[in-house]
């Protein structure tokens, strides 16, 4: 079993200076291809998955959604995912639940992000 680190996070045990990233899920490193357009992020994730939002302080918001929405409306049941607060902030994060729909993004275009589905 893999030694886990229970300890606070302090000056002397710093967050991992890269997020974790699971070795069985790819990472999808990507951007918004057309503004306020859904596009899909994975087919299905039935173990869930996360997306990170890589745009700079200040970008618009992303917008993630396990029930599969398609087309130009945002969905009443989309998740935001905000870019971060400042420079010296972390990117703004969503962990999304396990579903067999397909997960899809909505945002402006250019916005980049990083993913993976489970």
């Amino acid at each position: 079993m893999p030694e886990v680190n229970d300890e606070p996070v302090s000056a002397t045990n710093p967050l991992p200076s890269t997020p974790f990233v699971p070795t069985w899920a790819p990472v999808i490193d990507n951007t918004i291809d057309t503004t306020n357009t859904y596009q899909v992020l994975c087919a299905s994730a039935r173990a869930g998955g996360t997306i990170q939002h890589q745009g700079a302080a200040g970008s618009g918001s992303l917008w993630i959604d396990v029930t599969g929405a398609t087309g130009t409306t945002r969905s009443n049941a989309a998740m935001e995912v905000v870019a971060r607060a400042s420079a010296t902030t972390g990117p703004g994060v969503y962990r999304f639940p396990p579903t067999t729909s397909a997960v899809t993004v909505y945002g402006s275009a250019g916005t980049p992000f990083q993913a993976f589905c489970g």
